[in-house]
């Protein structure tokens, strides 16, 4: 009989702390606040290649537009009949707009794969580093990790 209290005590007591154990792991859990990183976009934007790279092409193409404009003057003034010269004129005028808006709708798809490229980065940078959540530094009020040095190795 003596086996069996000695036993069933022991049991009584393994229970126990297996139970104090699992409730400290859940206080633990329960009471960790998730950290947030956080991200100086305005500096990641200004670092990033693609985004150079766009600028560059961007500035570019409006140069090919002035000299499209240079050349559609000088063969408006060289034109000497006012009718034909009107007409030239908003041909010209025609041809420019439906040129610049494509290059706009180009430049704004463009951009809408960077800001994603960059999004996504952000996203797999706070997960490889930890974090549950990353926001931009302007959205945080305090606390926070700052990842922005790693974010912007990864859009050079």
């Amino acid at each position: 009989m003596d086996i069996k209290k000695t036993s069933l005590i022991v049991v009584i007591a393994a229970l126990l702390g297996f139970g104090l154990v699992l409730l400290n792991a859940q206080f633990k859990i329960v009471n960790t606040a998730p950290e947030i990183a956080y991200v100086d976009v305005n500096k990641v934007i200004t670092a990033s290649k693609d985004l150079k790279e766009l600028k560059e092409y961007q500035q570019g193409k409006l140069a090919e537009l002035q000299d499209f404009v240079k050349a559609a003057l000088k063969d408006v003034e060289a034109q000497k009949n006012a009718k034909k010269k009107a007409e030239l004129e908003e041909k010209y005028n025609a041809e420019l707009n439906l040129r610049k808006g494509e290059l706009d709708k180009e430049y704004a798809k463009a951009l809408v794969s960077i800001d994603n490229k960059i999004s996504n980065i952000i996203k797999v940078k706070a997960k490889e580093l930890g974090f549950a959540y990353a926001v931009p530094k302007a959205m945080l009020l305090a606390g926070g990790v700052d990842i922005t040095d790693s974010v912007v190795e990864a859009v050079k």
